[in-house]
């Protein structure tokens, strides 16, 4: 099989994808607070009704020669919001250290993706001030249902 960039696939009706993901990690501008992270949705058209405050914990474990070992887990703070668009099965996560994008089932096509994505990076980009884009990533989760016995060659 052979095909360029410019090839357009049918939409599949039992792929495989579970979660579609774009992410972005940022150096922000140091006076972006939490608060304004919280503002993402105002203005959007697309309706965020569930709201979840994300957290982060770091753990330390140091091993020392004369006394053992140590963990050291400075109390979880705050880093970001969770907002979910249950209409159209979208997920974003905007952070202290970045955004990201995730659409869940059902299947759809890469460019409507690509194009909400560019809507909410944009937004992002307003409310949080990122002085450097320092990762991008794209992925797919995709879950294959294997019987067993089968040969794989029917996947």
């Amino acid at each position: 099989m052979s095909f360029n960039l410019e090839t357009k696939f049918p939409n599949l009706p039992g792929a495989p994808i579970r979660e579609a993901v774009i992410d972005f990690r940022v150096e922000l501008h140091p006076e972006t607070t939490l608060k304004e992270l919280g503002a993402f949705p105002e203005g959007l058209g697309v309706q965020f009704p569930q709201r979840h405050e994300r957290r982060s914990l770091q753990a330390r474990i140091e091993i020392l020669k004369d006394t053992g070992s140590r963990i050291a887990t400075p109390a979880e703070r705050p880093d970001g919001y969770i907002f979910t668009a249950a209409e159209e099965r979208l997920v974003v996560q905007a952070r202290l250290d970045g955004f990201t994008l995730s659409r869940l089932p059902p299947y759809h096509d890469g460019g409507t993706f690509q194009s909400q994505a560019r809507i909410f990076w944009d937004r992002y980009r307003e409310i949080a001030r990122p002085e450097r884009v320092t990762r991008i990533a794209v992925r797919n989760i995709n879950v294959i249902q294997i019987t067993p016995g089968l040969d794989l060659q029917t996947y």
